[in-house]
């Protein structure tokens, strides 16, 4: 690849990664990893310390079988499955990834929007530093309760994607964020798609009736995948979209509903209605 970075013959930067952490060389000459492709998984890079150790253990957690417990078990359901962990020594560094099933592997030509849930991303252990750094990034998240953080929309009238960033997302305004943001992503040949947009909307109920129930985990700066199937003159091979909970660097145990995230989600599920 380009950059001076050799990857392992087995594996491939993510074609459709949207947003996060990409691959490129650090100040000491390091590598700072991005997602991967391996076969049908996505790689995750563990991220430094606390944070890398907060996912992966969240992951093993809810994927221990000989434990049963209602919350974990729907969890399995809303989460990308896990496969454990895979090492790499990429350039000389050694790198630990989190083996997910990549979920868009079985749409032609996925439409992905990731976007960032709840009214604050800052964790309970956070300094005042970063309190400070995360509410200066988007002052409008705790009115608007989520932030799209990336997105691709496939344009089947030109057989291609257009792509947005995270400077997108924070260039969005409350009154702006559903016609100029979440519209955007559900609009293909100047038609909204409601076929994928009532689909959507229910998994994004299961999700919202979740965290209304469980009272064991708090979720801070995590983020929903939404995925659907850009090509209409395809059958979807297993459905026309998909919705997963992503990114677990920021969970906490607590006995208490996560209001946090139920004010993110309800506040997605009201914008995304009123496009019906």
């Amino acid at each position: 690849m380009d950059n001076g970075i050799t990857l392992p013959a087995d594996v491939q930067i993510l074609s459709h990664q949207i947003a996060g952490h990409r691959f490129q060389k650090d100040e000491n000459g390091g590598i700072k990893s991005g997602l991967l492709q391996k076969d049908k998984y996505v790689l995750k890079p563990l991220q430094s310390p606390p944070r890398g150790e907060v996912e992966v253990k969240f992951y093993r957690t809810i994927f221990d079988l000989s434990i049963i417990n209602p919350v974990h078990e729907e969890l399995r359901n809303l989460v990308p499955p896990f496969y454990g962990t895979e090492e790499y020594i990429i350039n000389g560094t050694n790198i630990t990834y989190l083996k997910l099933l990549d979920i868009a592997k079985p749409f032609r030509k996925p439409c992905i929007m990731d976007i960032k849930i709840g009214k604050k991303t800052y964790d309970p252990k956070a300094t005042e530093k970063k309190i400070n750094s995360e509410t200066q990034k988007y002052p409008r998240m705790g009115e608007i309760g989520f932030r799209i953080l990336g997105m691709q929309i496939y344009k089947p009238e030109e057989n291609s994607f257009q792509f947005k960033d995270r400077f997108f997302g924070l260039s969005l305004e409350p009154e702006d964020v559903t016609e100029n943001g979440l519209k955007l992503f559900f609009t293909q040949k100047s038609s909204l798609r409601r076929d994928v947009l009532q689909l959507v909307l229910s998994k994004l109920g299961r999700i919202n009736e979740f965290f209304h129930i469980q009272r064991e985990f708090a979720f801070y700066s995590s983020s929903l995948l939404i995925i659907y199937e850009g090509d209409e003159s395809q059958s979807p091979v297993e459905s026309l979209a998909d919705v997963r909970m992503i990114d677990f660097t920021h969970v906490f145990e607590t006995n208490e509903a996560d209001d946090n995230y139920i004010y993110g989600i309800g506040m997605l599920i009201k914008s995304l209605s009123s496009l019906l």
